[in-house]
């Protein structure tokens, strides 16, 4: 099969089309979810538009994001006067839209059957994590875009492009630039006609973008790597402080092989094997466009396993909707239907009357992958007390309101004149740095905290708060603020708010009298008073 320069044409067209409508429809069922993480790219988006510069909190040049294109578009959107969680589900959309596309247009470059493609596009479309991830407001429906394009002007053979979308993709999330690596060493272990050519033409956009990002990441933050990078890379201290028996347990940790491995299940099952047969198949051929196919193909797959292997590296996710791989969903899935293809023309070849009934055979199979992808059941759209605790803070004739919270989000964002601390590190350098290690969630460093004496800490899961709770810092100086309607999961939807102010302040003062339902109760009886909650849906946030 030769088909790696097949043209498309108007039916091509017209499945991308149709395509690009069931993934209209498909959107238009999800419920509105938005994850908490996008607000935290509100809140510097905001203060960048305002002219406070890149910053969470005013002055403090630390960059807790790990999106920074789409910090910009989103500040882009709020100088155009857009409602940035309206702005942001119109780029995911958008983005998804694209992706369908390039989807198929790569597909189909790859097998040169337009049942491949409109396979592709459908699977895609159907894929309810990569469009809730899309619609969750953050980068994830852009970062998929980005590299499927990639992979589709490589196959064209239009390398400073493929170049210039890896460079564009690492400033939207930072294992963008890993991609490219892979695509520049798959090109120099090959014996493709022009390699130093196309090395050079794979090298100079990309370089120069990594160049331009690393200068002005010293000159704004002095750092190379931003800040939540380093603070959820749980990794390399762990296996600094651990023993030699516990390093092959943390580098294959459960939490993170058992993410890899769900996403595979919920993909397309044991089908996923197909994406290694196409690789296998072209690697016996020698003439220059299989030698391209092939240099594609092992681009494509090894970017797939190096998606997994950053889960695995992390420690999976909290996040639903497989949020770290869906971005590699569309090129897992035209490697899967091209190994398909391929497998389909090795009966078809010898014995013509079996192809009917092997195309037949594919397409149920593919209709199978699409139908186990889509989800009929969503989680609702959750609501949580975030809101009524920032208005409680942006009401507050608190002196130098300071605040504490590891659900940074919501609060920051609709709070955007206080001052917080992030107690998961993001924003925050000295917990990134010296912070007890805490994947997938980032670091701790309650000590840190507490030295700081915020006025009012908000944390969402008790389980956190159970070897801090007899600490004479904190039972000295603090309150818990037992508040049924904040804390009680029926009365919180599923997400609980354990809310703790400063003794003798004058937010505790507002606190009393704005709410007479609340108790103020020593932190210690925290663990008497609310039943055993751990196991709360923080992975719905």
């Amino acid at each position: 099969m030769r088909h790696f320069e097949a043209p498309g044409g108007p039916a091509l067209l017209l499945i991308c089309l149709a395509g690009c409508a069931v993934s209209a429809i498909h959107l238009s069922t999800l419920p509105r979810i938005m994850v908490d993480d996008a607000f935290i790219s509100y809140r510097y988006a905001q203060n960048l538009f305002e002219g406070r510069g890149l910053v969470f909190n005013a002055g403090e040049h630390v960059e807790g994001y790990s999106n920074f294109l789409w910090v910009l578009l989103t500040s882009l959107g709020m100088l155009l006067g857009a409602e940035p969680i309206a702005w942001t589900r119109s780029l995911g959309a958008a983005s998804l839209l694209g992706t369908v596309v390039a989807g198929a247009y790569l597909t189909h470059r790859l097998t040169g059957s337009r049942f491949a493609a409109a396979s592709s596009a459908l699977v895609i479309a159907c894929s309810t994590a990569l469009c809730a991830s899309s619609m969750s407001g953050l980068e994830t429906g852009l970062f998929a875009f980005l590299l499927t394009a990639a992979f589709l002007a490589f196959s064209g053979q239009r390398y400073a492009a493929a170049s210039l979308l890896c460079g564009v993709a690492a400033i939207t999330r930072p294992e963008g630039f890993a991609v490219w690596a892979v695509m520049l060493a798959s090109v120099v272990l090959s014996r493709i006609p022009g390699r130093l050519r196309i090395v050079r033409r794979l090298a100079i956009p990309c370089v120069s973008i990594l160049l331009g990002l690393i200068v002005f990441r010293l000159a704004y933050f002095g750092a190379v790597l931003p800040n939540s990078v380093q603070a959820k890379s749980a990794m390399l201290p762990l296996l600094k402080d651990a023993v030699w028996p516990d390093h092959f347990r943390i580098l294959l940790n459960t939490a993170g092989l058992s993410y890899a491995w769900d996403f595979l299940r919920y993909a397309f099952g044991p089908l996923a094997l197909l994406a290694i047969f196409p690789l296998i198949a072209t690697s016996t051929r020698t003439s220059a466009v299989d030698a391209r196919q092939s240099v594609l193909l092992r681009s494509m797959l090894a970017t797939v396993c190096l998606g997994l292997g950053i889960a695995v590296y992390n420690f999976g996710d909290w996040m639903s909707s497989f949020r770290l791989l869906t971005p590699y969903l569309p090129a897992l899935t035209a490697l899967v239907i091209c190994g398909l293809c391929r497998l389909i023309d090795m009966p078809a070849a010898r014995r013509p009357v079996l192809r009917a009934p092997a195309r037949i055979f594919a397409a149920c199979l593919v209709g199978w992958c699409a139908v186990r992808q889509f989800q009929t059941s969503t989680p609702p759209a959750a609501g949580s007390p975030d809101l009524e605790l920032a208005q409680i803070l942006n009401q507050s004739r608190q002196p130098q309101l300071l605040a504490a919270t590891d659900v940074l989000g919501r609060l920051g964002f609709y709070a955007p004149d206080t001052r917080i601390i992030d107690m998961a590190g993001l924003t925050d350098p000295y917990i990134a740095r010296h912070g007890k290690p805490r994947p997938p969630f980032g670091r701790n460093d309650f000590k840190y905290v507490l030295s700081r004496r915020p006025h009012f800490i908000m944390n969402n899961v008790r389980s956190a708060w159970l070897r801090h709770l007899s600490k004479p810092d904190f039972v000295e100086n603090y309150h818990w603020v037992d508040r049924p309607a904040w804390t009680w999961p029926a009365a919180a939807r599923n997400k609980p708010r354990y809310v703790f102010v400063l003794r003798n302040s004058v937010l505790e003062q507002e606190l009393r009298v704005r709410y007479h339902d609340a108790a103020f109760r020593s932190p210690l009886s925290l663990s008497e008073s609310v039943p055993d909650d751990q196991a709360l849906a923080i992975h719905t946030e």
